[in-house]
């Protein structure tokens, strides 16, 4: 777990998270890492956001990257979140995100390439 403090107090709080990585190393085109995906629960004293991640580390030196895709509960019933992280390995992650109500868009359609 980590604690997470962002300028918007219902983004701050504790999180847990499960990952599931896999190392991609090919050091010969620079993409020594890992990508992954996981769960997350950050929880604070008014509620709790609730969802997934997924992102990569890239090692030399060792950074992670990670976008977080969150729903509401408690008093954020109602409210979606979209939050980026970056950070050293083992070190406090940098945080941004942006709460908003409703529910994450859909994605589109595929694109379709023309011939």
């Amino acid at each position: 777990y980590e604690t997470i403090e962002l300028d918007d107090p219902r983004l701050s709080g504790t999180m847990w998270t499960v990952l599931n990585l896999d190392y991609i190393g090919d050091r010969q085109y620079g993409s020594d890492g890992d990508v992954g995906t996981g769960t997350v629960e950050l929880v604070n004293d008014d509620g709790s956001w609730v969802g997934t991640m997924r992102g990569y580390i890239v090692n030399g030196p060792r950074t992670h990257f990670w976008q977080l895709d969150l729903t509401g509960t408690g008093a954020y019933d109602g409210l979606s979140a979209l939050a980026y992280a970056e950070g050293p390995g083992g070190g406090a992650h940098e945080f941004k995100g942006l709460v908003f109500p409703g529910e994450m868009p859909p994605y589109p359609d595929p694109v379709e390439v023309p011939e």
